[in-house]
């Protein structure tokens, strides 16, 4: 598909042992948003293209070394690969594949009043990114906040495993105005897959809660599939 379809920002990045010597970033209102040119030199080069949904552009240190926005992860796709650039014009042409995993917290009671704020405090995964290896390359403490909307079960945050199949110790909190603590439940263990979905479900709130729910050299970016590959469940 067209990573237009899948992310709102992207960054592309050039490097040349270990020294960045070219890049752009892109927003979706970008008219050329997904399509890049530079001039460089002849010489084999490393080029890294991150896209993602988050706030602010991603930062490309190196190849092994990429950070967001406030260190918050959102839905990423990335490509990593060696181009030798010769005296002739060359166009290519790069798919990116999904770089994270997610987890899906559902609740199936109402959520009381009370509650303003649902937050997740997380380890165990990496908000920096490896494009090298395609994996997450730092022991994160992750914590992502939401407002809470009337109507609002579901809740969604990404992290980057540090392997093809990885577990996070996940703390979820439900706060009130003032930030005290109305109920609070700790996931142990909490399995993760690149390209996979975690839904954790179940009564969050216990007697707490209503009732229960049922219902120069160009390049073009794409995106694969972004379909992702399963779900894992969890009920409580």
């Amino acid at each position: 598909v067209d990573i237009k379809q899948v992310c709102s920002r992207l960054s592309i990045s050039v490097f040349r042992n270990d020294e960045k010597v070219a890049g752009v970033t892109q927003s979706s209102t970008d008219k050329d948003f997904g399509k890049a040119s530079f001039t460089l030199s002849e010489g084999v080069y490393e080029i890294v293209v991150i896209g993602h949904n988050g706030n602010g552009a991603a930062t490309i240190s190196y190849p092994y070394k990429i950070t967001f926005a406030n260190n918050l992860v959102s839905d990423t796709f990335y490509a990593y690969q060696e181009l030798t650039v010769t005296g002739e014009k060359q166009e290519l042409a790069i798919t990116t594949s999904r770089s994270v995993s997610m987890f899906r917290f559902l609740l199936t009671d109402t959520i009381p009043s009370v509650v303003k704020k649902m937050k997740f405090y997380y380890t165990g995964g990496s908000s920096t990114f490896d494009a090298t290896s395609g994996f997450g390359c730092v022991n994160s403490r992750q914590t992502v906040s939401f407002d809470v909307k009337s109507d609002e079960r579901q809740f969604e945050l990404y992290t980057f495993p540090h392997a093809t199949e990885d577990e996070l110790k996940m703390t979820v909190t439900a706060l009130d105005n003032a930030g005290n603590t109305i109920q609070q439940k700790v996931f142990d263990a909490v399995p993760l897959i690149i390209n996979c979905i975690t839904t954790c479900e179940g009564a969050f709130f216990g007697d707490l809660g209503g009732d229960i729910i049922t219902d120069g050299n160009q390049m073009t970016i794409r995106a694969d599939s972004p379909e992702w590959n399963d779900t894992i469940k969890i009920s409580f």
